[in-house]
């Protein structure tokens, strides 16, 4: 398994994005290019605020706001999978506002 990049996030756990999950981010979202790789890990060191899923109480929605230069002034959403002290990228999408949940980290 290739790991793209690994980073510890504001919640203190190693989160990783590897190439097949690149692959399938990627080619499922066609408005994705790789600027977003870059992105998705900045999200993760420094985000607005991280959300618990109310679905699943294991998936985490990192989102950071980032102006019209590049994604047209919305957030960038990181949803990891946080398995005990680590956690990997599922997947990553554009939105409007925070999404609604238990807010976990939120920046002053």
């Amino acid at each position: 398994m290739r790991i793209i990049f690994e980073v510890e996030c504001v919640l203190g756990k190693k989160i990783r994005l590897t190439m097949e999950r690149w692959h399938h981010i990627y080619y499922e979202h066609p408005e994705i290019d790789e600027m977003y790789i870059k992105k998705s890990s900045e999200t993760l060191l420094d985000p607005d605020a991280v959300v618990k899923n109310n679905k699943d109480p294991t998936e985490f929605l990192y989102h950071k706001y980032y102006p019209k230069t590049y994604f047209g002034g919305r957030y960038l959403v990181v949803v990891v999978k946080h398995l005990n002290s680590e956690g990997f990228i599922i997947t990553l999408y554009l939105t409007s506002k925070i999404k609604i949940g238990e807010i976990v980290w939120k920046r002053n």
